[in-house]
């Protein structure tokens, strides 16, 4: 998965916790399906990186070829295949169950 449509997708997240105080309780519903559906992610053992791109001079690449370098966010390991993910997809169910909480409570009759 792309790191930026995983980051791009958890600040949609917080932005719509955080409004959802202001302007309905709607955004925290969706606050709560954006960060299950990031932690489901995360748990199904996905690599998070993003490429960037070398030129000549930097380590092998020529002035001709450019050469492609990934960085990892969150890396399977090559050895057991698990992923390091785990503990920031729990952060995610909790942020979920937080959000989902909080839409709860604010449906109750007072």
């Amino acid at each position: 998965m792309e790191a930026g449509l995983f980051v791009g997708l958890a600040g949609l997240g917080f932005v719509f916790l955080l409004l959802s105080f202001k302007i309905g309780a709607l955004l925290k519903v969706l606050a709560s399906v954006i960060f299950f559906s990031l932690a489901l992610i995360l748990f199904s053992g996905y690599e998070i990186a993003y490429t960037s791109e070398l030129t000549g001079g930097q380590t092998d690449c020529t002035d001709i070829t450019p050469c492609l370098e990934r960085n990892y966010i969150v890396r399977e390991d090559d050895v057991t295949g698990d992923t390091y993910g785990s503990w920031m997809a729990w952060v995610m169910v909790m942020l979920g169950i937080m959000s989902a909480m909080l839409f709860i409570m604010e449906m109750l009759p007072r």
